[in-house]
């Protein structure tokens, strides 16, 4: 154990450091990804990491044979890095260079071929260096081999640069910050061939790796770089920010150790561990100071103020999410309206000439009066959907309500080619509802599914109550379920479990909190709400809500 901690020195401190960074990002950009680009960046990403771990492992290998295994290895994946950095490059720009492409990744699968069964070609023995790494010594050949790989690093990070002074916006100058991390990364990963070919080059600049991938984090993050949609940003953010001050919080402790007893020559565990304890309390000032300015320059708050800050861009999204809904309900209003007001038009086309007919005017009086009221309901219920309130529970009668938020969807669902199933129960079912609230529900279930059927479909909505009951009985604290059913594109299977989570979307222009909503009023009502999906086959949304009264009808 003692020896092991001897060992422990900045080179392999770097090596930890870049691949905890680089497997930390892959794993969010997987999870958020959805597209080619995010995959090849992250595939990228997993290439940096696996070669900076086993570099990791090999440097603190005693035994020069297993050393000599893990360095083959940590090459394998470091194969793949330059074709898995050329290859998003182009993705991420729109340059198209199918062949070199083809080219990259038959050339990397020959290499791989090589270190995996014919390694001899390329290194020959691990060598002891700087007093304690059993380094691998490279052969010409391994240049040779590499001569492909530093032009497609190279083109790489021209393409990028040339990409950004083409592109005078934003993203242009954030492509730019790219390409010059990139850069600095491959400086610093490239530093570790030095050693191996005889320029007896202790490789620190190894340390530019995590900085690259730790800023990389911050800009992809921070300015929706690569196009991914990440909710809560500044919180992923700032936890790597913090992981990587840890990072560097324990590098400072282990140098000041290993300066320390350079410095004094004591050779014991305890002292060792005793020391390095009270190193990092000394040292806590100075990471929190480091904090401090992180959290000041770069989030322009406190951790405190960051949470504050995303729980209102929550609240502002969320009712972003209920004016849709709202513009929606307008739309349907809208439509509603022109009945009356046709109705309206076409009285008073005829009152000059009809002015003293009794008749015409007692009839024009009732259907005016008739069509007014309905049009001062629609605008009131517009109003008060739109009006942010508390709970406020009434006797709600279930059909009607769908029944209600149907007719207002009606021009879309016939603009949008949709053919409606109504399989309601024959029971009178009356439920203690916030009616604007659970109209909200609707509205959401069915607009999703009028994008899922772009062209054309059919929407079947049914209610059941979950158990059977004799005709005309009361009953009460029973369930209605409630089912909204699409034939679209439906829902993947890695995408189902997160679809009611704030901010997850896959549209273009959706916010991802249409259905966490609808859960959040469902839940408040004391209910739950479910999904089903398959692939091309269509989405079921299956409510149970509580029931005040049941009548047969």
């Amino acid at each position: 154990m003692q020896d092991l901690f001897a060992k422990f020195h900045l080179f392999e401190i770097s090596a930890l450091a870049t691949a905890i960074t680089c497997f930390g990002l892959a794993a969010l950009i997987l999870k958020y990804r959805d597209s080619m680009l995010h995959f090849t960046w992250a595939l990228h990403t997993v290439a940096v990491g696996g070669w900076a771990f086993f570099v990791f492992i090999a440097t603190l290998s005693f035994k020069p044979e297993l050393a000599h295994q893990y360095w083959i290895i940590s090459h394998l994946f470091g194969a793949w890095i330059a074709i898995l950095t050329f290859h998003p490059t182009c993705l991420l720009c729109n340059f198209s260079y199918p062949r070199l492409l083809k080219i990259g990744y038959i050339y990397t699968l020959i290499e791989s071929l090589i270190h995996i069964l014919y390694p001899k070609i390329f290194y020959g023995e691990t060598k002891l260096l700087f007093n304690s790494i059993n380094y691998l010594q490279a052969k010409p050949e391994f240049l040779m081999g590499l001569s492909f790989w530093f032009f497609l690093a190279i083109i790489s990070v021209y393409l990028l640069l040339k990409y950004a002074s083409l592109n005078k916006t934003p993203k242009g100058g954030q492509v730019k910050l790219f390409g010059i991390l990139m850069l600095l990364g491959y400086i610093g990963g490239c530093s570790t061939f030095l050693p191996m070919i005889g320029i007896n080059f202790y490789p620190v600049t190894l340390f530019l790796i995590p900085f690259y991938v730790i800023v990389q984090t911050y800009v992809i993050f921070k300015y929706n770089f690569l196009g991914l949609r990440v909710a809560l940003e500044k919180s992923i953010i700032y936890s790597a920010l913090i992981t990587s001050i840890s990072i560097l919080y324990l590098i400072a402790v282990v140098i000041l150790e290993r300066f320390i007893r350079n410095f004094i020559g004591y050779n014991s565990l305890s002292i060792t561990v005793g020391l390095a304890f009270a190193l990092g309390i000394l040292v806590i000032p100075l990471r929190n100071k480091i904090q401090y300015y992180a959290d000041k320059w770069l989030f322009k708050g406190t951790p405190v103020e960051i949470a504050q800050e995303n729980e209102s861009l929550r609240r502002e999204v969320a009712e972003t999410e209920k004016f849709k809904a709202v513009a929606a309900l307008a739309s349907g209003i809208a439509h509603e309206i022109k009945n009356p007001l046709t109705a309206l038009n076409t009285f008073l086309e005829y009152f000059p000439q009809k002015q003293h007919d009794p008749e015409f005017i007692s009839r024009f009086q009732d259907i005016a009066h008739k069509e007014v009221g309905r049009i001062n309901s629609l605008v009131n219920n517009l109003l008060e959907f739109a009006k942010p309130s508390p709970l406020s529970l009434e006797d709600t009668d279930v059909h009607r309500l769908i029944d209600d938020t149907l007719e207002l969807l009606s021009n879309q669902l016939r603009k949008n080619n949709i053919q409606v199933i109504k399989q309601m129960s024959t029971d009178k079912i009356v439920i203690k509802a916030d009616r604007n609230k659970l109209e909200q529900v609707f509205l959401n279930l069915i607009l999703n599914a009028v994008d899922a059927m772009a062209e054309g479909g059919t929407l079947t909505i049914s209610t059941n109550l979950c158990s059977s009951l004799p005709a005309g009985r009361q009953v009460c604290h029973s369930s209605v379920v409630i089912c909204v059913k699409d034939t679209g594109h439906g829902i993947a299977p890695k995408d189902l479990p997160h679809i009611f989570e704030p901010f997850y979307t896959k549209k273009q222009k959706g916010t991802g909190l249409g259905l966490s909503i609808a859960k959040d009023i469902v839940e408040e009502h004391g209910g739950k709400i479910l999904v089903k999906s398959k692939l091309s086959a269509g989405t079921e949304f299956i409510i149970k809500l509580i029931l005040r009264n049941l009548h047969h009808d």
